[in-house]
């Protein structure tokens, strides 16, 4: 048997042959990057959840009136704050507060503890100690302190939180 092949067709099955070869090339390639992106959205994965857990979760709401998240009451318990709220509030009671809206109340408070606020040994250990144990800033702990002191004021004014 005698098979011949014209130019036309040898170059066609060249054609064909390569073309697969290129076409099989392309397959592995793609299945080699869709493993590596798999492997690559599992590290991400990983790397988001480590993010979230290191980021601390906040102590207050941000809107109005600000109040404790969960935490900011965990903590508020911690430090015996309600407890030091009542006991701050009758220094501050010597000011004139009577005349004050709720605003100027709660900035009042939150002043208090960024600049008149001298803890005694025990409780700056206690803000210490919550704001180590709980991952959060020394400066959280005292935000908790300043929405217990608001809030004892507005008890003892007969004021309605807004």
């Amino acid at each position: 048997m005698n098979i011949s092949f014209s130019a036309p067709t040898i170059i066609v099955a060249i054609t064909i042959v390569s073309s697969l070869i290129a076409i099989g090339m392309w397959i592995g390639s793609v299945n080699s990057d869709r493993s590596y992106f798999r492997v690559l959205g599992r590290e991400l994965r990983a790397d988001i959840k480590e993010i979230l857990i290191r980021i601390p979760a906040p102590v207050a709401t941000k809107g109005s009136p600000i109040e404790l998240t969960a935490l900011g009451k965990q903590v508020s318990v911690e430090i015996q704050a309600v407890d030091w709220a009542r006991k701050a509030a009758r220094v501050l009671l010597n000011t004139d507060l009577r005349d004050k809206q709720p605003y100027e109340i709660q900035q009042l408070s939150f002043s208090y503890m960024e600049g008149e606020f001298l803890s005694s040994e025990i409780m700056s250990d206690r803000i210490n100690s919550s704001a180590f144990k709980n991952g959060i800033s020394r400066e959280d702990v005292l935000k908790v302190l300043a929405i217990e002191l608001r809030d004892e004021l507005f008890r003892v004014l007969n004021l309605q939180i807004p």
